[in-house]
């Protein structure tokens, strides 16, 4: 493909230029997947919560806008070296927009991606930037401040003083050539989706097909959600799945040669391992639920009391008394479920609790728990994360904490209530035993 700066190629800079814009979409959507990344980083406020979606925009108010919650992300793509003039420009139009924005309680912040740089002028900006900010929590707030005015007046940007704090800059030349530009996405691929690996064919098939999304909804102004991307990410997973054995050798437990299907004996016990795995770790799950909650089962199941069902109002007592699963006996509505993922010794980490139930919102979850916490079993010292990581999820109708559910329910009847219920009941089994055997 030769170089993407070239005024020769597919119809000279502005082509380009939007070519580039589209490439820059994708990788801002990435970092936006991991949670220590600088534009994730960006967009939070410790004061709110973390909202769970964002949109880009492109063509939006700027090249991309990125809009998370109460925060926006101005995003310029410049190919050309940036000069002091299109640097006053931008900050300029930018200065409009938070003042515009600041109406409706809008935080605003801005990054400028200079792919050549900046001009002669400008040439350690970036450098002397992000000196500036590393230095806001070692210093007064009194010396920061006297270095930002100091720093303003050094590149005639005194009028722009109140943007410097929101300012980020990226030059990174990620766009110098096709395996430049190849090689950085795969690198935020790989390290955003660290549960599995990915061939270099499929990743340049991801990135084909992202960057087509992208230009669409450009031409088209319409906005890129978290979640369509992430369809659109996984389908491409899923149609090009290159995890060996694949999903159809291992549940068969036959394999394609040129003279036709073979049994092959490692798949057929590899599967008979991972079925017996996943058994075992249901087993253990499901005893610590009966465990757990053995003494509310017993209490609804003699006196009554439960919860309701929200689709048919039918009382939740199916499953012997909710001891294998809550669930309504009429409707089938199941109040919760926890995602599971289980390790090849019997041992189980806790996902999430009420995941949403797509493939996408499964990954998701498997992704975010890897990021935050140790996949390694306690156990037996296994990353639980392998090849075969898929195979062992667990999707189940018990509530976690399951020990704090069962002592709710328990709560709800008093000392007072359980007494006379349970002398109900012992007057009505004096009853029933004098009828059957003395007055009978």
């Amino acid at each position: 493909m030769g170089s993407y700066l070239s005024k020769d190629k597919r119809g000279g800079i502005i082509a380009s230029r939007i070519e580039h814009q589209d490439v820059v979409g994708v990788l801002i959507s990435f970092e936006l997947l991991k949670e220590d990344s600088k534009c994730y980083e960006i967009l939070t406020n410790e004061e709110e919560t973390k909202p769970n979606e964002w949109t880009i925009m492109p063509e939006g108010n700027d090249d991309l806008e990125v809009i998370f919650g109460k925060a926006r992300l101005y995003v310029q793509v410049k190919s050309g070296p940036v000069s002091l003039r299109n640097l006053k420009e931008i900050l300029l139009k930018w200065a409009n927009d938070k003042k515009s924005k600041e109406k409706h309680n809008v935080r605003c912040y801005f990054l400028l991606n200079a792919l050549q740089g900046f001009s002669n002028f400008l040439s350690e900006f970036e450098h002397k930037l992000n000196e500036l900010k590393n230095s806001k929590d070692v210093y007064l707030p009194s010396e920061y401040e006297e270095s930002k005015r100091i720093f303003c007046e050094k590149y005639e940007l005194s009028e722009f003083y109140e943007l410097i704090d929101l300012l980020w800059i990226d030059t990174r030349q990620f766009m110098k050539d096709e395996s430049t530009t190849f090689a950085v996405f795969s690198q935020i691929v790989r390290e955003t989706y660290d549960i599995r690996d990915f061939g270099n064919k499929m990743l340049k098939d991801i990135f084909s097909s992202l960057t087509e999304k992208f230009a669409y909804a450009r031409r088209n102004r319409l906005p890129i959600k978290k979640k369509e991307y992430l369809q659109c990410f996984h389908a491409i997973i899923n149609n090009k799945e290159l995890i060996l054995p694949n999903d159809f050798t291992l549940l068969t437990g036959y394999e394609f040669k040129d003279t036709g299907y073979h049994k092959n004996q490692e798949i057929q016990r590899k599967f008979k391992e991972l079925y017996t795995n996943v058994k075992r770790v249901y087993r253990k799950i499901r005893n610590r639920w009966v465990k757990a909650y053995w003494r509310s089962a017993l209490v609804t199941a003699l006196f009554g009391g439960w919860p309701q069902c929200a689709e048919c109002g039918h009382p939740l007592m199916s499953n012997l008394s909710g001891l294998f699963g809550i669930a309504c006996p009429d409707c089938g509505y199941q109040p919760y479920a926890t995602l599971y993922l289980g390790c090849s010794c019997g041992n189980y980490l806790i996902i999430k609790k009420q995941p949403a139930l797509s493939h996408e919102e499964f990954v998701e979850a498997v992704l975010e728990y890897s990021h935050k916490h140790s996949t390694v079993c306690d156990r037996c010292g296994k990353n639980m994360i392998d090849d075969y990581w898929k195979y062992r999820l667990l999707f189940l109708p018990f509530p976690e904490p399951m020990e704090v559910y069962s002592s709710n329910v328990i709560k709800q009847f008093t000392k007072r209530g359980l007494f006379l219920r349970g002398l109900i009941l012992f007057a009505l089994v004096i009853f029933i035993c004098y009828e059957l055997f003395i007055r009978g």
